[in-house]
């Protein structure tokens, strides 16, 4: 198991598994119960996670994958299905021996948490729902296309891209992400919230604007066991706009489940 979470230089060894037909590229940091982190559409779990991390690894063995398409897992040449990278980590899961773990998945990853839960409740201990939804809504593919296309820009300007993000095929990348947020069949879980029984904790910013706090009422309405916090005047980036509020979120609940309350 790693304890840094500094990129590999050249000719070093990377840790994938081979899961679901796909090389799945994951990292890990700290010991104790199993969390698995799940980014959400800019990808770059260690930078996007970083405060995060600091929090959970002096209590947690954290696994950060990248997902199908993004950073050093490369995409098939088939339609993006949140179901699938959902097979994917259940893959990973099992691969690592670590069933169940605690899930913690931002934006899209919360998305895919989801059916994680849905499709391997066997695999999952919890779900960490941080600014998602239970649905796509129309507005944000635009937002995707007005923002995001945006931020890719300058993140490909400064290297962050190079890092994470495809960068030896950004028009990809980019095509990816746009499937990964139209993918209707697997994205919207309304109607299926109240089959997953595992414990919930759902995270969201007063303000956000990708998904408005009504996503994060409707998963207190529907799923069985969800406790639900919401952060006054914060948007949709709460791991840089409140760090400390959502680690101590986090460190609650899931310190909770692993004593047995």
């Amino acid at each position: 198991m790693g304890n840094g979470m500094v990129g590999p230089g050249k000719g070093e060894q990377v840790p994938h598994a081979a899961v679901n037909g796909i090389e799945l590229f994951y990292e890990e940091q700290g010991e104790g119960p199993p969390v698995v982190l799940i980014h959400g559409i800019m990808g770059a779990p260690r930078f996007t996670f970083a405060n995060l991390l600091h929090a959970l690894t002096p209590h947690f063995r954290v696994i950060l994958p990248d997902l199908r398409g993004f950073g050093r897992t490369r995409h098939p040449k088939t339609t993006y299905h949140h179901a699938a990278s959902a097979d994917d980590l259940a893959g990973l899961i099992q691969h690592l021996g670590v069933a169940p773990a605690h899930v913690i998945g931002h934006g899209m990853g919360g998305i895919i948490a989801q059916n994680l839960a849905l499709r391997h409740p066997q695999a999952v201990k919890s779900l960490v729902l941080l600014s998602t939804g239970s649905y796509v809504h129309k507005s944000f593919a635009e937002y995707f296309q007005r923002k995001i296309l945006g931020y890719y820009d300058k993140f490909k300007d400064n290297g962050m891209v190079g890092e994470y993000n495809l960068a030896d095929d950004p028009i990809n990348y980019l095509r990816w992400a746009e499937q990964a947020i139209t993918d209707g069949s697997y994205a919207d879980t309304r109607e299926r919230l109240p089959q997953i029984g595992c414990p919930v904790l759902a995270v969201h910013g007063e303000l956000d604007e990708q998904y408005p706090v009504a996503h994060a009422r409707l998963f207190k309405e529907r799923l069985p066991r969800c406790r639900l916090e919401i952060l006054p005047g914060r948007g949709h980036v709460l791991f840089f706009e409140a760090p400390e509020l959502l680690a101590q979120a986090i460190l609650s609940f899931l310190h909770d489940l692993e004593a047995g309350n």
